[in-house]
């Protein structure tokens, strides 16, 4: 879905597939598609200029279809294991089964992928929590095993009021990620999830795994700003969490407009 140039302005999007014949042509440029190097197929949002300039909706592309090309492999800071590519798709035959979603005017088909999001930040959520809940156990461990003066550094009370506010975040980021996740399995499968909580959660597992992250490698020391302690790890992992799946910012927008719909 993400462009060079539509990030979060998913209505700057260029992508567009147009009717030739007994099939139709795609014609985009994607940027940061996670693994994107690797994949055999491709879901590719785009517009349906023909029903409507706002009209917009989703293919699916073989890899090794004439056309489609990895231009780039982006080097992050974090999340190494799963490298982000741009890929470019010039001309690309897109038979009518492999139109998933096609754009119409109404916007049905764009709200309809706009809320598959939700299940992807509910994932990411819960990977904030998970990162975050390491570095407070790794904080811990080696609070209890340094020693300063002739004391662990955890009998300090610095370092203990960081330790608490650190556990008690990160179980209220847990709670809050448990409580959306319990209600989207409640919705189901033909309900819409549940928008407000799940945005929520991300905002906030986003900021906690971020301070979380930090602090363990204050409490570290120099140890934490080198690899020879997972934390540093953490953190540069946890920085690219806050950005995928909607930046924090968009969390916070999306929050506001839900409350503003939901007291009307």
């Amino acid at each position: 879905m993400t462009e060079p140039d539509a990030g979060s302005d998913a209505m700057s999007m260029r992508a567009r597939i147009r009717r030739e014949g007994e099939a139709w042509k795609l014609e985009a440029y994607k940027n940061m598609i996670t693994a994107g190097h690797k994949a055999q197929a491709f879901f590719v949002v785009t517009r349906f200029p023909e029903a409507g300039e706002r009209a917009m909706g989703a293919v699916m592309v073989d890899a090794d279809s004439p056309g489609v090309s990895v231009s780039k492999v982006h080097k992050k800071m974090g999340l190494r294991g799963v490298p982000e590519a741009e890929v470019a798709f010039d001309d690309v035959l897109v038979p009518d089964a492999d139109i998933l979603l096609e754009g119409d005017a109404e916007g049905r088909a764009m709200r309809t992928i706009l809320s598959q999001f939700n299940h992807e930040r509910l994932g990411n959520s819960a990977m904030c929590v998970g990162v975050a809940a390491g570095a407070l156990r790794e904080s811990i461990r080696y609070a209890q095993e340094r020693t300063v003066g002739g004391k662990r550094i955890i009998d300090l009370q610095g370092i203990g009021w960081k330790l608490a506010e650190m556990s008690t975040k990160v179980e209220a980021a847990r709670l809050m990620v448990w409580r959306a996740a319990s209600k989207a399995d409640m919705a189901g499968h033909d309900q819409p999830t549940p928008a407000l909580e799940i945005a929520q959660a991300k905002w906030y597992a986003n900021v906690v795994a971020q301070e979380v992250a930090n602090e363990a490698i204050q409490i570290h020391g120099g140890y934490g700003y080198t690899r020879e302690f997972p934390v540093e790890r953490m953190f540069r992992d946890v920085r690219g969490l806050a950005i995928g799946a909607g930046t924090i910012e968009i969390q916070k927008n999306l929050i506001a407009r839900l409350l503003d719909r939901g007291s009307k």
